[in-house]
């Protein structure tokens, strides 16, 4: 078992390079033979970026997530499924409950034809399954809790999810896949750990049962980098996690002067541009959004200064073309009519393909937009209503663009199966996608060829879910599958242009190991930080806390260290709208 050796960094300075110059003095010539995790990847980047301006020996260390750090010290034995193929598993499996069962476990009726409802309720079982294997329980441990001792119907849910979860993992064996989580588990109890692993760990303080399992089996060295003095003792365990008791009674101190409360939002975006008023050059300040409501008024107000305010999270990738036009494609195929064709026709790619294929021919759709207003009519099939010379011209226009549509649409509304639906999917968009050379080294062109990556990578998921695991019927469910898979997904922003200053708008979470030396905190309240935990009617509060799952109290107290680094590393404003 490896010694933890604890190092405290401080707190009187932004952390990255402090974080740099710890690993280039204590690991020299030797840093490249060491993996170093951090708390997510804009972590990565810029510490990568801050070893590379000054490289060392043989080269900069391998950098990755606190979450890849498992997988990277444990030798999995089998085929791990898929995100998407798990959900898709669970909802299989659901489908096959019977209605009785369905209720148990959703707390309500759940439909036949209720999709979205089947879908939430396999995220749900998903995450329950992810949480309780990663901390080594199993069903026995959850039904001994004195929480449910005196809960008959609780039990009874459990001992349905516990069924559930063996038919689950019988299916995914039927297609030649594991859980990653019980691959993980399996792996650490049988000792299968890269053997002399060498790990830094910077400020991966939270508890993490798994990955804490893996690194209390590891034999080589490890290093805890804390961001924290050492005259703070009590603060942290032996191997550099928080105590969660410490920080909860602690009174986290800020002067009056760092706070500002404000009217409103666009009192608080005001506030915002003049509390970094005179920061001129790039990187020397950053703008923490905890409310991502409040981005595009705090984007106007920079604006207006000349500043472009760059959101370091990038863009959501179902609000990027190529997303947006699958959801439009999913509902017109899922509900065609007036209503979803008029949506997909204003789609700028789709325009354009339908003017290409009508010799130039505008598309009519403010022509579609009148007929179904003054028919209330959202049906296209047969003959369109109207007997007056206007409606009938209107009528042939309308027409020409439906029979367009129709061409455009053929591979799809021919396909069934999932491979043909991903076959006529890829041809839709070779037709309609414009068809500029771009360059993955242009700024310009970087979103673009980012999304399209990550829009093959959930195709390529989607069509390796074994035959086994339905995805749908339709090429319409297809699409949906693909379009929930995407949910979480980001597309990183340009870099900065260079045209005008530039601060950057980050997350909560992102905030810490920016080397910005100002910053400014918007929409600090409760509720936002700590964040409302997601509702999860299966492991409630009072559940993870009998099991020492981590819970709400963990999740505070990393916040309170997160907003004790940051008024203590560099001058930071905080703002709450009343």
């Amino acid at each position: 078992m490896a010694r933890c050796s604890v190092h405290h960094l401080g707190w009187d300075g932004p952390p990255i390079p402090r974080i740099a110059e710890w690993l280039r003095k204590e690991l020299g010539d030797e840093l490249h033979a060491w993996l170093v995790a951090l708390p997510g990847g804009r972590a990565v980047r810029t510490l990568r970026r801050a070893l590379a301006a000054e490289p060392l020996g043989n080269g900069i260390p391998e950098l990755l997530t606190g979450g890849a750090l498992t997988d990277r010290l444990l030798e999995l034995d089998g085929e791990p499924a898929s995100r998407l193929t798990r959900t898709l598993c669970w909802e299989q499996v659901l489908r096959g409950a019977a209605p009785a069962e369905l209720r148990l476990l959703a707390g309500a009726r759940v439909g036949a034809d209720e999709d979205a409802r089947f879908s939430s309720l396999a995220a749900q079982l998903r995450q329950a399954h992810s949480d309780l294997v990663g901390a080594g329980l199993d069903l026995d441990q959850v039904l001994g809790c004195e929480v449910l001792a005196t809960r008959p119907r609780e039990r009874e849910r459990w001992g349905l999810f516990g069924r559930l979860q063996g038919e689950y993992r019988a299916l995914l064996e039927r297609a030649g896949l594991h859980d990653p989580h019980d691959l993980r588990r399996r792996a650490l109890a049988e000792g299968r750990v890269r053997h002399g692993a060498q790990v830094v760990l910077v400020d991966l303080a939270e508890p993490q049962p798994l990955r804490d399992g893996v690194l209390e089996a590891l034999d080589g060295a490890l290093h805890h980098l804390v961001l924290a003095p050492e005259d703070e003792p009590g603060l942290f365990d032996e191997r550099g996690r928080l105590v969660r008791s410490a920080w909860l009674e602690r009174t986290l101190d800020v002067p009056l002067e760092d706070w500002s409360v404000v009217a409103d939002l666009p009192t608080q975006a005001e506030a915002a541009v003049r509390a970094l008023e005179g920061v001129t050059v790039d990187g020397d300040a950053a703008v923490g959004i905890l409310d991502p409501a409040t981005l595009p008024e705090l984007t106007d107000a920079f604006a207006r200064q000349g500043v472009t305010l760059r959101d370091g999270s990038g863009t959501p990738l179902p609000r990027t073309p190529e997303l947006r036009l699958l959801r439009l494609l999913a509902a017109a195929l899922r509900e065609p009519g007036a209503r979803t064709f008029s949506d997909l026709w204003r789609h700028p790619w789709f325009e354009a393909a339908l003017e290409r294929l009508m010799d130039g021919a505008p598309v009519p759709i403010g022509d579609l937009d009148a007929y179904a207003t003054e028919h209330l009519a959202n049906d296209l099939d047969g003959e369109l209503l109207g007997t007056r010379r206007r409606e009938l011209e209107r009528n042939q226009r309308i027409q020409r663009a439906l029979e367009a549509t129709g061409e455009v649409l053929q591979p799809l509304v021919a396909a069934r199966e999932r491979g043909a639906t991903l076959a006529g999917l890829r041809a839709l968009l070779e037709a309609v996608a414009p068809s500029a050379e771009l360059d993955a080294d242009d700024p310009a062109d970087q979103p673009r060829v980012e999304a399209l990556r990550q829009l093959a990578r959930l195709l390529e998921d989607l069509e390796s879910v074994p035959k086994e695991i339905s995805s749908g019927s339709s090429a319409a469910d297809h699409l949906e599958r693909v379009l929930q898979a995407a949910e979480d997904a980001r597309v990183p922003p340009p870099a900065p242009s260079g045209s005008a200053p530039t601060v950057e708008a980050l997350g909560w979470l992102e905030l810490v190991m920016d080397p910005a030396p100002r910053l400014v905190v918007t929409s600090a309240l409760e509720g936002l930080v700590p964040a409302s935990p997601r509702l999860d009617s299966l492991l409630p509060p009072a559940l993870r806390r009998d099991l020492d799952l981590p819970a709400d109290d963990d999740r505070l107290a990393r916040d309170l260290h997160l907003a004790e680094v940051l008024q203590r590393s560099r001058r930071t404003t905080w703002m709450a709208p009343r």
